[in-house]
C-alpha cells in the first residue's frame, strides 16, 4: 500500500494505522515547522514507524518531516510526462513574453509578480505576461502593491483563467520565461520541471526545493522570495540575452530526464520490492501484469 502524506489525519493517516500490508509513505510538505506534527506528534510517530520504506519528494520535504522525525528517507521526485511538454519546443516564440502558472493565493507570489511586470513595462513596453490559472477576478484580487493610478486590466496581461493541459503547453512554447514567484512552502515545484521539459527558462523565488529541482541556479534563475526589484531584474536580463536563455534550455532539457516518469516509476517500483522483502515471515509477494501491461505487485498471504 503506497499512501502519500501519511500522518494527514484523513483517508491516508487513517489507512496507514489500521492497514495490515506493508506500506510505503510518500511525504511531500515543505517548511520550518508544522504544528500539525507537534500536536500529533506520538500518533504521527506510530504512524510513521509503521512505514516499510518512507520515501520524500525532494531534500526539503526530507529535512521538513527528518527534522521531526529523523530516520531513513529516500528522496525520489515527482515524475513529469516529458513528451506532452516537448511539443512546446517547436512553438515559435512571442518576443517579451512571460509566463505565470499556478493559482492566484498568496503563497504562489502572483501580487510580487504583477509588482515586478508593472516595472519591466516601464522601460520595456514591449513585454507581455500571460496567466495560465488565475481569471480577471482572482487576478485583480491579487494585486496588493501595484500602482492603483495603473488602468485595469493591467496593460500587457493576458489573464486565461483555469485551463486545459494544451493551453499550458501552448502558453509555455509561446514564453520566453517563466516565472515561479512562489514565497513559501513549496517542496518541490511541479511546474519548473514542466518548464525545463517545455524548453522555456524558469526564474523562480530561491527555495529549498526550487534550488533543488534548478541544481542551485545551473538550470534557471533564482531570486529572492518576495523581492519583485530582484524578479523584474533577473527577467530583464534573460529577455534581453538570447544567448544565455538558448543555454540555460539546453542544460534543462537534459537535465530534465531525471524527472521522467521511466526514471521515477523505476525507483518507486524498487521502493515497493524493498517494503514487500521487510514484509514479515509467512507472507509471500508475486508480480503479475494489468491488461495494460504495467506491473503491479499484489502481496498475498500464504495459509
Amino acid at each position: 500500500m503506497h499512501v502519500h502524506e501519511p500522518c494527514v489525519p484523513s483517508v491516508a493517516g487513517s489507512t496507514l494505522l489500521v492497514g495490515a500490508v506493508p506500506m510505503v509513505g510518500t511525504f511531500h510538505a515543505a517548511g520550518t515547522g508544522s504544528p500539525l506534527y507537534k500536536a500529533l506528534a506520538p500518533a504521527a510517530r506510530y504512524a510513521i514507524g509503521r512505514l516499510a520504506v518512507k520515501i520524500a519528494v525532494s531534500g526539503a520535504a526530507r529535512d521538513f518531516v527528518a527534522g521531526a522525525f529523523p530516520g531513513e528517507y529516500r528522496v525520489i521526485p515527482n515524475g513529469v510526462r516529458i513528451s506532452d511538454y516537448a511539443p512546446a519546443r517547436e512553438i515559435p516564440k512571442k518576443p517579451g513574453r512571460i509566463l505565470f502558472v499556478g493559482r492566484a493565493e498568496p503563497r504562489k507570489g502572483l501580487f510580487v509578480l504583477l509588482r515586478a511586470f508593472e516595472q519591466i513595462r516601464r522601460s520595456r513596453p514591449d513585454v507581455s505576461l500571460a496567466l495560465v490559472g488565475p481569471g480577471w477576478a482572482e487576478a485583480r484580487g491579487a494585486r496588493s502593491g501595484v500602482d492603483r493610478r495603473a488602468g485595469w486590466p493591467l496593460a500587457g496581461v493576458v489573464a486565461l483563467g483555469r485551463a486545459g493541459h494544451e493551453v499550458k503547453v501552448h502558453e509555455m512554447g509561446q514564453a520566453e520565461v517563466l516565472c515561479v514567484p512562489s514565497l513559501r512552502g513549496e517542496s518541490f515545484g511541479l511546474v519548473l520541471a514542466e518548464g525545463l521539459a517545455a524548453g522555456v527558462p524558469v526564474v523562480a523565488s530561491d527555495l529549498p526545493g526550487y534550488n533543488s529541482v534548478l541544481d542551485g541556479g545551473a538550470l534557471g534563475q533564482l531570486v529572492p522570495p518576495g523581492d519583485a526589484d530582484a524578479l523584474a531584474g533577473e527577467i530583464v536580463r534573460l529577455l534581453d540575452d538570447p544567448a544565455r536563455r538558448a543555454r540555460v534550455v539546453a542544460r534543462g532539457i537534459r537535465a530534465v530526464e531525471r524527472y521522467s516518469w521511466g526514471t521515477v516509476v523505476g525507483e518507486v517500483l524498487q521502493a515497493y520490492e524493498d517494503a514487500l522483502a521487510a514484509a514479515p515471515v509467512g507472507c509471500r509477494s508475486r508480480l503479475v501484469r494489468s491488461p495494460r501491461r504495467r506491473p503491479l505487485l499484489v502481496r498475498t498471504r500464504s495459509r
